[in-house]
């Protein structure tokens, strides 16, 4: 079958019915009478479309056993009945849906679906509608500017150099393991990371080795020396310098800024829609909750107090896992002693280290949090690092301590 052009925004209105939903559509994507052609079942708040709909728009539909494969030229997906893995191209993903069968039709998250594809999709609370618009497609030449640094990118890079332990995550998670050439000392997950070869730390990179290896681009983020970039780019290494992001939402914009960068898009947008998608779940789940006070010690003792405050990623992380984070009334990094002493949290969370120096100096011993044991270690790679495995790790792992009623079946 020949695919039918969706048009720049389609707008499908939903129709309760008692077996599932109906929607009508737009002439370019069906017909103008076509509101009894399409089904979505609403499931736990998720809406799914039937794979025959799908197939109507001109993709190749094959069920086999429990694996539904969707497909045309350039996509290729694997859903799976009752799973919430699914399989893009080369990676896999997380949703907050499960594919499910009804009567003699499968369904698949629709939102997931079309967002990997590259349109918008979002439901209009006035008009009563779900909006889907296209997105433009990238067009090569992109140009990235950040800190003075300028990467004219004529098309996909095939080599990178990652200076960031956030940033080999996402290129690994994206697809993009592969183009690697060089990494970071702290550069240690996944697993796959340690067969690159590693080029010095966050700070101190050794322009010796990336010159070698001679990557296209080199992607820096927040912790660099601008004077050790200047020598790269003049060593005829392009630059891309961004910042570390400081929220949820950046750390989405940051993947789709790598699946440009390296040609990943449809993947880096199926990572981006599953987290956005699971976080979503989550606030969801939690908007009824209590909101336990926090600090997140991240260095204490004789060096002064060091937190997470309100322009900090690990703070957007603790509010999205329905925890108050009592720190969240400064910027920065630096706290005082006096401060986390008047704001008594109920809980402390960070490394090993700075809590075993809280429960053994008298500094902290006016604290609840220390006099009760609510001294929490987690790990503080999984929480620093705006990367995917805060969503699949980090925040289960906080719901899991704090808010043990929620149903954390959709989002772990």
């Amino acid at each position: 079958m020949k695919k039918r052009v969706i048009s720049v925004l389609l707008v499908w209105v939903i129709v309760l019915g008692t077996m599932g939903v109906g929607f009508a559509a737009t002439a370019s994507i069906a017909s103008t009478d076509a509101a009894a052609e399409y089904q979505i079942i609403v499931v736990n708040d998720r809406s799914l479309i039937a794979t025959s709909d799908i197939e109507a728009l001109g993709y190749a539909v094959e069920v086999i056993g429990k694996t539904i494969v969707i497909q045309d030229e350039a996509t290729k997906f694997r859903f799976e009945l009752g799973s919430r893995s699914v399989g893009v191209n080369e990676i896999e993903v997380k949703i907050d849906a499960t594919p499910i069968k009804s009567g003699n039709d499968f369904f698949i998250p629709m939102a997931f679906f079309f967002e990997t594809l590259n349109y918008e999709v979002q439901w209009n609370q006035n008009l009563g509608k779900i909006e889907i618009e296209k997105r433009a497609d990238t067009q090569y030449p992109v140009k990235f500017e950040s800190f003075g640094f300028v990467y004219d990118c004529a098309e996909p890079a095939e080599t990178i150099s990652s200076t960031a332990p956030s940033i080999t995550e996402l290129l690994f998670t994206i697809g993009a393991g592969d183009r690697i050439q060089t990494r970071s000392t702290y550069c240690d997950y996944p697993a796959e990371a340690a067969n690159i070869p590693a080029a010095g730390s966050l700070y101190d990179p050794s322009i010796e080795v990336i010159v070698a290896a001679a990557p296209e681009v080199l992607i820096a983020q927040t912790h660099f020396k601008p004077e050790v970039l200047v020598q790269l780019t003049k060593a005829g290494i392009d630059v891309v310098a961004v910042e570390s992001p400081a929220t949820i939402d950046g750390m989405i914009a940051l993947v789709k800024q790598l699946g440009v960068i390296t040609g990943n898009e449809t993947e880096a947008r199926a990572v981006a829609a599953s987290i956005k998608q699971r976080v979503q779940r989550v606030k969801n789940l939690l908007e009824n909750s209590q909101h336990p006070s926090v600090y997140y010690v991240i260095g204490t003792g004789q060096w002064g107090e060091y937190t997470a405050t309100s322009d900090t990623f690990i703070n957007d992380v603790l509010k999205t896992s329905g925890l108050n984070n009592v720190a969240s009334d400064v910027t920065g990094w630096k706290y005082s002693l006096e401060k986390l002493v008047e704001k008594d949290p109920d809980y402390i969370l960070g490394g090993g280290y700075n809590l075993d120096t809280m429960r053994t100096s008298e500094n902290y011993a006016v604290l609840k949090a220390v006099q009760n044991e609510q001294l929490i270690e987690i790990d503080e790679n999984v929480f620093s690092r705006p990367a995917v495995r805060i969503i699949d790790l980090g925040i289960p792992e906080l719901l899991e301590r704090f808010h043990p009623e929620l149903d954390r079946s959709l989002i772990e």
